[in-house]
């Protein structure tokens, strides 16, 4: 969950806004507070933010990791045939019973 680079949750955020064309920091910055409704000044603000909102929520078992997953569809989770999003979600590492 914590650091940075590829299988963190960093990582994956930093992907997921080079790959949504959030090219330059500024506007990482802007998005991210908007998502949040935030108003942090910079990405580095935001990326603690991030990492405690994920430890305080949902390390429950409290091992500094989570599962972060993909969730692809149209029916299933919207009832719409029409519109297929993917959406991502993250849950403890736990495994079930």
């Amino acid at each position: 969950m914590f650091g940075d680079g590829p299988g963190t949750w960093w990582g994956l955020t930093e992907a997921g806004l080079l790959a949504a064309g959030f090219v330059d920091e500024a506007a990482q910055v802007a998005y991210l507070n908007e998502v949040y409704g935030t108003s942090f000044p910079d990405l580095n603000s935001l990326k603690t933010f991030t990492l405690a909102q994920l430890d305080e929520f949902y390390d429950l078992n409290r091992n500094g990791f989570v599962c972060a997953f993909e969730l692809r569809g149209t029916r299933r989770y919207l009832n719409d045939p029409y519109v297929n999003l993917t959406a991502f979600a993250v849950t403890d590492d736990r495994i079930g019973k």
